[in-house]
């Protein structure tokens, strides 16, 4: 999203075959919905092509923060360790989920959806490993 020019907070995930999706808190414009959506799969591919090794790893909270751009969500506690998952120079975020090991084992991604709601912007996609 950032290399996009959006700069949106990372909020919820939902990565399973019935539906995947990131929630984000802040909006796409709605006049920019469209290109953005293309702009943002033409990115994730990219991405996804070049590959890259998954870091997913349990810190100290204060390091998982720098990890994560500085800051933790709120729901994470600061007495916590957090798992965190990373990839290249990007900024990690906290996840306790199942990870591939290199960004180029998902294969191609399409987003299928931008949604703006009550100040959330959410992305619904699919992947084709």
């Amino acid at each position: 999203m950032t290399n996009l020019g959006l700069h949106l907070e990372p909020g919820k995930g939902y990565h399973f075959p019935d539906g995947p999706s990131v929630e984000y808190k802040g909006v796409v414009p709605a006049d920019q919905l469209q290109d953005k959506k293309i702009q943002l799969e033409k990115e994730a591919n990219e991405l996804i092509l070049k590959g890259s090794k998954v870091l997913v790893s349990v810190f100290p909270y204060e390091e998982a923060a720098k990890l994560c751009g500085g800051a933790l969500p709120s729901y994470i506690s600061q007495d916590s360790t957090p798992r965190i998952v990373k990839f290249g120079d990007y900024p990690g975020c906290p996840c306790g989920g199942t990870h591939v090991a290199d960004i180029a084992d998902i294969g191609n991604l399409k987003v299928t959806n931008i949604r703006v709601k009550k100040g959330v912007t959410k992305v619904s996609y699919s992947i084709n490993p």
